[in-house]
C-alpha cells in the first residue's frame, strides 16, 4: 500500500512539473506592449513600442509593430523556446529625436537577432521575453 501511494505521488509531482514549468513559447499570437529592455545587464530607457504576432502556420508568425519612431514588419519561426527571425525584416524610415532613434536601433537589433522566446504568467499577467544572446539584450512585453 505504501508503495502505491509513493508511486502515485511521484507521478503526480512529475505531471505538475512537466505542465507548470514549461517556458516553451507556445502561442505568441496577439499584441504585446513593451515592459522592459536590457542590454548588457543595464536597463534601457523605454520608448512606447509594441509587437504583434499573427500565426501563419504551426511554428511561423508574421510580425509587425512600432519601435518608437517607425513601424516594422517581418516573419519569425518558433520551435520550443528558440525563435529565428527571417531576413525579410523591414521598417519605415522616419527620423525622430536622438534618444528615440537610439532606443529603436537597439530594439530592432535585439528583435532581428533574437535567439529565444519565453512566455511566463505572473498573477494573471502574461509576459513575453525575447532574448538576443549575440548582443546580450532582452526585450520583455506584456500581452495587451
Amino acid at each position: 500500500m505504501k508503495l502505491k501511494t509513493f508511486l502515485f505521488m511521484v507521478i503526480a509531482m512529475a505531471a505538475i512539473a512537466f505542465t507548470s514549468c514549461s517556458n516553451e513559447a507556445k502561442d505568441l499570437s496577439g499584441s504585446w506592449i513593451i515592459y522592459s529592455f536590457e542590454m548588457n545587464g543595464e536597463k534601457q530607457q523605454l520608448v512606447v513600442s509594441d509587437i504583434t504576432f499573427e500565426k501563419q502556420s504551426d511554428n511561423s508568425y508574421s510580425v509587425n509593430g512600432y519601435s518608437g519612431v517607425n513601424s516594422y514588419f517581418g516573419d519569425v519561426t518558433v520551435s520550443g523556446t528558440k525563435i529565428k527571425p527571417s531576413t525579410n525584416f523591414g521598417s519605415t524610415k522616419m527620423a525622430g529625436d536622438p534618444a528615440s532613434m537610439t532606443f529603436e536601433d537597439n530594439f530592432l537589433k535585439c528583435l532581428t537577432g533574437a535567439t529565444s522566446a519565453k512566455l511566463t504568467n505572473e498573477d494573471g499577467t502574461e509576459f513575453l521575453e525575447i532574448k538576443n544572446e549575440r548582443n546580450n539584450s532582452v526585450l520583455v512585453f506584456i500581452r495587451k
